[in-house]
């Protein structure tokens, strides 16, 4: 039934626990990026093999840039660079904190939940310690989420609280969010300095026309 599904899910994720991370890659491959956002992958990279060592080595990532310019990939690809179990997703939930801790559904006081991504992954790859990658963040830019992700990039912050399992740990989370465009039209100047505090913020460049064709001939010639 699915209320021993939950139950049985709430038991094995209260035994948790993150395992061991093994050395990462020495080489970075973000493929045809420009040279600065390669730069400032690999200096994430660095920044979060860093903390490694660590018992508390959240990091918040921002990746913003028009559509194809290869967010996704690199935030997928910096899962794999750092040797994460790494979870993907489109935001097509009513809001961003939703998609991540779950909501009750139906009526309040139901005892039905959607478990939220952040308990799934760590449920599918049995640690807590994963990659997690939420594109199409701007999709919810209200006043509410932004105060929810400048609560989540705060250092201090090791738990989020979910309907489903109560608390969901975040030390040993990477949480990298994907814009086409990050528009502080809603911040406070405050906040917008503990934002850019906070979170590690990288921009993505359109190609110009003429390395589009480049790639693009590059993408036949592999396919053919």
């Amino acid at each position: 039934s699915e209320e021993m599904e939950y139950l049985d899910n709430v038991f094995h994720f209260a035994k948790l626990k993150p395992v061991e991370q093994v050395n990462s890659p020495s080489n970075s491959p973000w493929g045809s990026l420009p040279k600065k956002t390669r730069r400032d992958l690999d200096h994430l990279k660095t920044i979060i093999e860093n903390k490694s060592t660590g018992t508390h080595t959240k990091t918040v990532a921002f990746f913003v840039g028009p559509s194809g310019v290869g967010k996704t990939q690199a935030a997928l690809q910096m899962g794999k660079n750092l040797n994460l179990p790494t979870c993907h997703k489109t935001l097509n939930s009513p809001d961003l904190k939703t998609l991540l801790t779950g909501h009750v559904k139906g009526r309040s006081g139901s005892s039905e939940f959607e478990m939220g991504e952040l308990g799934r992954c760590m449920l599918t790859h049995g640690t807590t310690r994963i990659a997690l990658v939420i594109d199409d963040a701007e999709l919810d830019m209200s006043k509410d989420m932004i105060s929810f992700l400048l609560h989540m990039s705060d250092a201090n912050v090791r738990h989020l609280s979910s309907p489903y399992f109560g608390q969901i740990p975040l030390e040993q989370v990477l949480l990298i969010f994907t814009f086409n465009n990050l528009d502080f039209s809603e911040f406070t100047q405050d906040k917008k300095v503990s934002f850019m505090d906070r979170a590690h913020v990288i921009s993505f460049e359109d190609f110009s026309p003429s390395r589009k064709r480049k790639e693009f001939m590059s993408t036949l010639k592999k396919l053919s």
